[in-house]
């Protein structure tokens, strides 16, 4: 097993100067020195984990297995019989029986059908509540330690935009639900600090796609999603209702990122629960890229060189992916580099950290990470320092990658993650 190991590690001496001459050949030596510096701390965060409350978590998943049971009574009230709910098969030949003319139980299907059929909403909402409990609140449970925390198993490069990934247990993923963040915690002494990059990718679009309105925007602070909702609805930022900003976010989040009228209806419906006409889709589409021409510009672009063939895309800082088995889709062109722009930065940010942390000799430790945020645990008596050196390495990060916008990272701190 020595002499096993001994050649693992002495081969690579052997390659070490053809690996770099590839590596400086792709011009990715610049990536390949950002992903080494971000090893170490990665490999930390994998050894520490994160303490969850076994208590309160066990008490939101009784909580979540009793909404889940009353709205399949409601289902099977309603539709007449008692069947397997999360079974498609089963699914689809009740809902045929009762009169809904589907083929499919996919849920961009099952939508079309809601505001005829709202015993359909309780549906959608029961497989919601059955994968949270599946993926989460039991799948959990094999993986918590004796100590209470969770280890996953962490990718650097988890996918190829760059982002780092999980998994057994997947811990990048946690929904942004508070009573499930809420069992996540900081042992006896100690608190976490979370530190959430505001609105980080449109603002890396609103700078590659150079849009003016968004850049002077965001250059004075302004709400965007309530910006757009106030062009849609022509009228100033202050008189605008919670549902004319909630469309303002809907757009914002969808259609800069290049979709279509039809899938830009169905996440509506399907991630923010309004429900919107094929026809109103298309007009709102055509009301956003009026009010901003460059992201119809930057779309159509993407879209010649897409036509003209193209196989690659890469972030500010050289991160590159090829498709070499196959084309790409339109919407992997122009979300690649925006993508892989919000990775790099993190991954700045994360390498900057622990040097910090250790060169001023704090007691606090990356547990977490998700695409945008870093999740820092420490002691109770220095974390005001820990969070503004958490804070400004963050924003140091995506300086010059987002200027003239400005970086901005809302920092929380508490006993619990939520």
């Amino acid at each position: 097993q020595l002499q096993y190991a001994a050649n693992d590690a002495g081969i690579l001496v052997e390659i070490l100067t053809s690996l770099q001459q590839q590596l400086d050949k792709a011009d990715l030596s610049g990536i390949a020195i950002l992903e080494y510096s971000c090893l170490l701390p990665i490999i930390k965060m994998q050894s520490r984990g994160i303490y969850l409350d076994r208590d309160r978590w066990h008490k939101v998943r009784q909580d979540y297995e009793q909404r889940r049971d009353s709205l399949g009574e409601e289902i099977y009230q309603e539709l007449g019989k008692e069947f397997n709910i999360v079974s498609s098969q089963q699914l689809l030949t009740v809902l045929q029986e009762y009169g809904v003319n589907l083929k499919s139980t996919n849920s961009n299907v099952l939508i079309e059908w809601v505001k005829e059929y709202p015993i359909i909403a309780s549906v959608i909402k029961y497989r919601s509540l059955n994968t949270i409990i599946n993926t989460f609140l039991k799948g959990f449970d094999e993986h918590l330690q004796e100590d209470n925390r969770l280890r996953g198993n962490w990718w650097q490069i988890g996918t190829r935009t760059g982002r780092t990934s999980c998994h057994e247990p997947n811990l990048s993923n946690i929904p942004k639900i508070p009573k499930l963040r809420n069992c996540f915690g900081a042992t006896n002494g100690n608190i976490l600090i979370d530190a959430d990059y505001s609105q980080i990718e449109l603002r890396l679009a609103a700078k590659r796609m150079n849009v003016p309105t968004l850049i002077e925007a965001f250059g004075q602070g302004q709400d965007i999603h309530a910006l757009t909702g106030s062009y849609i609805y022509d009228c100033k930022i202050g008189e605008l209702k919670p549902d004319q900003r909630k469309l303002g976010k809907i757009l914002n989040l969808g259609l800069i990122y290049g979709m279509g009228a039809e899938k830009f209806r169905l996440n509506a419906a399907k991630k923010f629960g309004v429900y919107l006409s094929w026809q109103r889709a298309k007009e709102l589409r055509e009301m956003f890229f009026s009010l901003y021409p460059e992201i119809a510009e930057y779309h159509s672009s993407c879209r010649r060189r897409w036509q003209q063939g193209q196989q690659q895309a890469q972030s500010s800082l050289g991160r590159v992916n090829i498709w070499s088995s196959k084309s790409p889709k339109l919407n992997q062109i122009i979300n690649y580099p925006i993508q892989a722009d919000c990775a790099d930065i993190l991954k700045r940010a994360i390498s900057s950290w622990d040097m910090e942390s250790v060169a001023q000799g704090l007691d606090a430790h990356l547990v977490l990470t998700a695409y945008d945020q870093l999740v820092i645990e420490t002691r109770k008596d220095c974390c005001d320092r820990v969070a503004q050196v958490l804070e400004r390495v963050m924003i140091e990060a995506g300086r010059d990658i987002l200027a003239p916008i400005p970086v901005v990272v809302d920092v929380k701190m508490g006993k619990y993650w939520s």
